[in-house]
């Protein structure tokens, strides 16, 4: 290359580099500026009033006679946040300024405010709503910014009539007179308006309106709860026959929503039925055209009669509709969504209020509603009478009577019912409240476990009760029962439980009052507490873990190769009555089956006997077997333990191994002459040695229970239970090869509940042959374990003793020596448990050079190895990368340069 071309070549490098930058940078920076420009010019807010609505989302409508909100919306439509404006609301005469924290591009606030007036029906309301009234943020145009609406006042159906400028439920009928109020839905229920019927029938039988034997009807009305009356046919379009005749024009009122869509009448129509009403039973029949669509919530009969044996009362019927709703979405409160029922009355001269009773009717309400009268406040309390859809309250309010009482029907927040009906009973009679009886549970407090106390209490008065207080006190332990009504000449009995666990011969003392609450004005106060004391008892016909008694344990072990019979031979069931001494029975070799060859290990005889009134046994009898005089190895009994008819009953149980004849045996019992002592029967067991049979290990577990879970014994099934364990130790080297149970159970017949391990047997004993000796025996082979444990359970009603249980292990051997391993796997069901890999151990023709001759043992399960699996595990590493940089835009203008330089070369 010549130097010349060098030195022209560097000025064209320079010159492509220097046009480049001056093609990207001088646009760019014309730009940048020219945006500038443009965007201080052209971003700007704009405000606007898109929305203005009274009582937004609740109504959108005035209503009367309540407070209002009004609301609007704010929205900016421009490029640019505004900064902090004013919102001026205008309502009629009345004026308010709202302030705003500045609102951004393109977003929209709700602003709400409270109307100062309270509006009355039919007003006209107009609200001007402006932005920016001042000019402060666009000074072109001030107070331009703004919507109008205007509303005429409606009535907000939802809310009490009081809101409505409608009425209270007022007196339809006020009465005086020595007698008495029933009332009664009947079978009437609600029914849809949709199918084109006409008629809508209710019925009442005598039972559902009962009235004394001498009373006579002097008024009944019949209240008809309709709603959704889209046709507005009641009452002038619709007609009511009761027991045929023609039931005339009602009273009627009525509710509805009175704005917008939806707005249909619902009411009641009330019929004055006194003179059709039958005291043998009753039907209506509403008839509607079958255009309408008007459904029925249901009917209630009100029935008012004399009875000269009643004390005085006052009855004041109190009507009307208000439908009533706190929900947020009806622009309603609760206070606001109430109805009020003033009731005016005039006492007798001379006369006090011994009680108040108040019924209260509110169809549409189910298991909702607050209740207000006088101080009173009850919640939760309307709910459907029978299959109506009416809703029902009727309580004693007596202690909340004042002089001029008002009832409120409040609808609570998501609550919608309608208040139709209020009646106020006062009885001017006087009440007499007495404790008449306190008993603990079968009339003895028990040991061991709660017990129940019952106080039956009385009003012996004239005027029926409400809301009263019981009072238990248990050595000290208050227990409060609020009664919610006693009517005159009735009896309550009231249950409390004691929980204290008691011990055997306590003292306890137990006092039932009346508790004054201020509502009782009593004739006779002198009666109104009662007081027991109770010595703790036990109670025998739970079982003996109730007691402090033993269970049903193991009298003798017996490991033997060989067997078991057992026999009650012709032993019957003998009464105690008569004076006889002698009680027999007798075997032959039929009744005890034992194998030829076999050998006699041991025997014994089972006496089991009850109602031992003079308690001979066992010191005062005796008995001899095959004429030998034997002496009892073992006594067991029990008892009730308490109150009357506390005789003991059990088992003797006697060896007789050495008197045993396998051809025949006969057993005979002497007892006194005086005694009356009865006898269900004998039961005879022999063990025997065979080698035949396999090896048996043999549990004579004995022991004496008497269960009987009735109620009037204060027992349950739980209780009513006794327990036999067994201790179950096989032999070294052996398995369990199958195992039965037998039970013995006296006074048994098709009876009783038996418990072992898994398994459950009912209705389990009967009597064997003639005696009264319930003997039951199952395979137990799946249920056996080391430690097993026979449960015998009484049922309700059942009434049995419990004496004895035999478990017959049968064992096989499995060529093991050490005997430490527990396996109950019997032979039947296979070797192999569910835990272990059995081995082959027969040697095979390779093993045979290895046998030393020695006996083979029972292979070892073997464990199954459970290894970590090594997982391979992915690791996420972050790999730096270059981050490729956006080519400039000279880059074009550069490749020219050089392609002009590359030329040039």
């Amino acid at each position: 290359m010549k130097r010349n071309d060098r030195f022209v070549q560097v000025p064209l490098l320079f010159l492509s580099v220097l046009l480049c930058l001056a093609l990207v940078l001088v646009p760019a920076a014309s730009a940048e500026k020219e945006m500038a420009v443009t965007t201080e010019e052209s971003l700007q807010p704009d405000l606007e009033i898109s929305f203005v609505a009274p009582n937004m989302g609740k109504g959108n409508e005035f209503f009367a006679l309540g407070p209002n909100t009004v609301t609007a919306t704010v929205k900016n439509n421009g490029t640019a946040a505004a900064p902090d404006f004013k919102v001026r609301f205008q309502i009629n005469d009345t004026e308010e300024m709202v302030d705003v924290q500045g609102l951004g591009a393109g977003d929209e606030t709700r602003i709400e405010v409270t109307d100062p007036v309270l509006r009355n029906y039919d007003d006209e309301v107009t609200v001007t709503v402006t932005v920016d009234p001042d000019g402060a943020i666009d000074p072109a145009t001030p107070g331009e910014n703004f919507l109008s609406i205007t509303k005429k006042v409606v009535y907000n159906g939802y809310r009490g009539k009081r809101y409505t400028d409608g009425d209270d439920l007022k007196t339809l009928t006020s009465e005086t007179f020595n007698g008495g109020l029933v009332y009664s839905f009947g079978d009437s229920a609600y029914k849809s308006g949709k199918g084109g019927w006409t008629a809508y029938t209710a019925n009442w039988t005598s039972a559902d309106l009962a009235l004394p034997e001498n009373a006579t009807v002097k008024s009944a009305y019949l209240g008809v709860a309709y709603t959704w009356d889209v046709e507005e046919v009641v009452p002038d379009d619709v007609s009511m026959t009761f027991n045929g005749a023609d039931a005339g024009a009602p009273d009627h009122f009525s509710d509805q929503k009175m704005y917008g869509s939806y707005d249909h009448p619902a009411g009641m129509a009330v019929y004055d039925v006194s003179d059709h009403f039958d005291r043998t039973g009753n039907a209506a029949v509403f008839t509607r055209p079958a255009e309408s669509q008007a459904s029925f919530n249901g009917m209630v009969l009100i029935v008012v009669y004399n009875d000269p044996d009643a004390s005085m009362k006052q009855v004041v019927l109190n009507a009307g509709y208000d439908i009533i709703s706190g929900k947020e979405k009806y622009s309603s409160t609760p206070e606001q969504a109430t109805a009020y029922a003033p009731f005016i009355f005039t006492a007798p001269e001379g006369a006090g209020v011994g009680a108040a009773r108040l019924i209260t009717i509110a169809p549409g309400a189910a298991s909702e509603g607050t209740l207000l009268f006088g101080d009173g406040t009850w919640t939760d309390v309307w709910d459907y009478a029978g299959s109506s859809n009416i809703g029902l309250d009727d309580r004693f309010v007596t202690g909340y009577l004042n002089e001029t009482p008002v009832v409120a029907f409040r609808s609570e927040e998501d609550d919608y019912f309608d208040a139709a009906a209020a009646i106020l009973v006062l009885d001017y009679g006087t009440a007499d409240l007495e404790v008449a009886a306190v008993k603990p549970n079968a009339g003895q407090i028990f040991a061991n476990e709660p017990n129940t106390i019952t106080a039956t209490v009385k009003n012996n008065g004239t005027a029926d009760l409400g809301a009263f207080i019981v009072r238990f006190e248990i050595d000290g332990e208050v227990q409060d029962v609020t009664v919610p009504f006693l009517a005159a000449g009735e009896t309550l009995d009231l249950t409390v439980t004691d929980e204290t666990i008691r011990a055997l011969d306590d003292g306890v003392t137990v006092s039932v009052s009346v508790y004054s609450t201020g509502e009782i004005d009593e004739s006779d106060e002198m009666d109104n507490m009662l007081t027991i004391e109770k010595a703790v008892v036990y109670n025998g016909y739970k079982g003996k873990r109730y007691t402090d008694g033993d269970d049903i344990t193991t009298m003798e072990t017996v490991t033997v190769t060989g067997d078991l019979v057992y026999s009650t031979g012709d032993s019957v069931y003998k009464s105690g009555r008569g004076g006889w001494t002698g009680y027999t029975a007798n075997w032959t070799a039929a009744d005890l089956p034992i194998p030829e060859g076999a050998v006699v290990d041991s025997a014994f005889l089972g006496m089991a006997y009850t109602w031992d009134v003079e308690e001979v046994v066992p010191e005062n009898v005796s008995l001899t077997f095959n004429g030998e005089e034997v002496e009892s190895t073992a006594y067991f009994s029990d008892q009730k333990m308490h109150g009357f008819y506390d005789n003991p009953a059990g088992m003797v149980v006697y060896d007789v191994s050495n008197h045993f004849n396998r051809t025949s045996n006969a057993a005979v019992l002497t007892r006194p002459a005086e005694s009356k002592v009865c006898f269900n029967g004998m039961v005879l067991i022999v063990v025997y040695a065979d080698s035949s049979a396999g090896k048996k290990q043999i549990l004579f577990n004995a022991g004496y229970d008497i269960l009987s879970a009735k109620e009037k014994y204060a027992t349950t099934p739980e209780e009513a239970t006794a327990y036999a364990p067994f201790d179950v130790a096989l032999a070294s080297g052996y398995r369990v090869d199958a195992a039965r149970l037998i039970t013995v159970v006296p006074g048994a017949e098709a009876e009783g509940t038996l418990f072992f391990g898994d398994g459950t047997w009912t209705d389990v004993w009967n009597h064997t042959g003639d005696s009264h000796i319930g003997i039951a025996e199952h395979d137990v082979t799946k249920y056996v374990g080391r430690n097993p444990v026979a449960q015998f359970r009484s049922e309700e009603d059942d009434y049995f003793d419990v004496a004895a249980a035999i478990l017959v292990v049968s064992q096989h051997r499995v060529w093991s020596s050490d005997g430490g391993d527990w396996d109950p796997v019997p032979r039947d069901q296979g070797e192999k448990k569910s835990d272990e890999k059995i081995v082959d151990t027969e040697a095979g023709p390779e093993d045979a050079e290895g046998d030393d001759g020695a006996e083979p043992t029972e292979t070892e399960p073997v464990p199954t190895a459970t290894l970590p699996v090594t997982t391979a595990t992915t690791t996420s590493t972050t790999v730096p990368t270059t981050q490729a940089t956006p080519l400039p835009a000279v880059l074009p203008f550069a490749a020219l340069g050089l392609l002009l330089l590359m030329k040039r070369r």
